[in-house]
């Protein structure tokens, strides 16, 4: 063990310091965690205001592992392709100012 005495003769050992800095990491990792459960908390709200329409829209381009076009995007909310890009404009607006007001 490399137990030693600093200037101050404050005992000190390697184990102790082990621990200290375990427990720092911890707070850390604890801290981002509480960070991204808030975003994650922020973003559910944000989409949860959204419109029916806005949420099929957002669905079918973003979430999903293969996007649909923008065609049928349309044809599925009842809008020309040119109406559903003024809406994915609305849509990250609205979403925006709900996540950074």
């Amino acid at each position: 063990d490399q137990d030693k005495l600093s200037e101050t003769n404050a005992f000190s050992s390697s184990v102790e310091n082990n621990v200290i800095s375990k427990e720092k990491q911890i707070q850390i990792i604890n801290k981002k965690i509480r960070y991204y459960q808030n975003t994650i908390a922020k973003i559910d709200n944000a989409l949860e205001n959204l419109s029916d329409s806005e949420k099929k829209l957002v669905e079918m381009r973003y979430l999903r592992s293969e996007p649909c076009t923008w065609q049928y995007i349309a044809s599925k909310i009842q809008l020309d392709v040119t109406n559903c890009y003024k809406k994915r404009n609305n849509i990250i607006k609205k979403i925006s100012d709900m996540l950074f007001p």
